[in-house]
């Protein structure tokens, strides 16, 4: 089993790539907000300005995290890109998978 971690600044694409786990049979994802380092340096004054070219820009994302055994990893990166865009040549999205050493429990709801 994978960790698929995804990491979503263009949230216009969120209920488009839940509703492809959904349609690949994966029930149970975890959603949390998440915020760029931008969020918190801007306050520093050695960064402020540097940053104030990002005025327009949001540092916030959601987080989207998904058990995904090794097998279906292909199919379901492949399922993300058909939504997102190659992620090697977009901007808006970026996803990490990591082996999962220990995991119990189910991410079905009650």
């Amino acid at each position: 089993m994978q960790l698929l971690s995804l990491v979503l600044f263009d949230l216009n694409l969120i209920y488009d790539i839940l509703e492809m786990f959904l349609e690949k049979g994966f029930e149970g994802a975890n959603i949390t907000e998440s915020y760029g380092m931008g969020e918190y340096i801007s306050n520093v004054p050695l960064f402020a300005g540097f940053l104030g070219f990002m005025n327009d820009r949001t540092n916030r994302s959601k987080t989207i995290q998904v058990i995904v055994p090794q097998s279906r990893m292909g199919d379901v990166i492949e399922g993300i890109e058909s939504i997102t865009g190659d992620l090697d040549k977009k901007q808006g999205a970026a996803l990490m998978v990591t082996p999962v050493i220990l995991w119990k429990g189910t991410m079905k709801m009650m």
